[in-house]
């Protein structure tokens, strides 16, 4: 595999491009993927309107768990897109600091998203508490998700596996956390506002 250096002096791969049609197939698969991932959301979206109907907590704190999470998460949508931006431009140094300031507001959203699960005001046992706490939960697990799939793109750049002419790694990392972000903002509004 031939490497070549990038516009900071970083190596990169100029390894075997992936042909049009395995890229469409891998875009298929990630969509298909991602489809399959809102059915937990709709599930806790329906059993959120059955069972805790139209109640919200009065002690439920709107910003941890809540609002806090919900702008970190939208915030990572800029650098995720940038780093797609970067290594399709040949900039393996960009795309690295991009996925490195993500990763950083990941895991500050997830700390705050999962937070409430133990420091919680309300009746947890209530029909809204188990409903919250679940979507608590579920929002926090994919976040990790989303946080090791940027790791692993990560571990992948460094190793070289990543370059301008073959970085759908980086394009799905960033399908991924846009997923997360919009199921999150989704489920927030359900849960604290509806």
């Amino acid at each position: 595999m031939a490497e070549m250096t990038d516009q900071q002096g970083s190596q990169v791969s100029t390894g075997p491009v992936m042909s049009a049609k395995v890229l469409r197939q891998n875009r298929f698969g990630l969509l298909f993927f991602i489809t399959s991932q809102l059915v937990p959301y709709f599930m806790l979206i329906n059993d959120r309107f059955v069972l805790a109907d139209t109640y919200v907590s009065p002690r439920l704190d709107p910003l941890l768990g809540g609002l806090l999470p919900s702008l970190l998460l939208l915030l990572g949508n800029i650098p995720v897109w940038r780093a797609v931006q970067a290594i399709a431009k040949g900039s393996l140094t960009q795309m690295k600091h991009q996925l490195q300031l993500v990763t950083i507001i990941g895991i500050v959203a997830m700390i705050t998203m999962v937070w409430p699960i133990v420091d919680h005001r309300y009746d947890a046992i209530s029909p809204f508490g188990e409903i919250h706490l679940v979507s608590l939960g579920l929002g926090g697990f994919f976040t990790l998700v989303s946080l090791l799939v940027l790791l692993g793109v990560m571990i992948r750049s460094t190793k070289g596996l990543i370059g301008p002419k073959h970085y759908f790694g980086v394009e799905a990392t960033a399908w991924v956390w846009s997923f997360n972000t919009i199921s999150w903002l989704a489920l927030y509004i359900v849960v604290y506002f509806i």
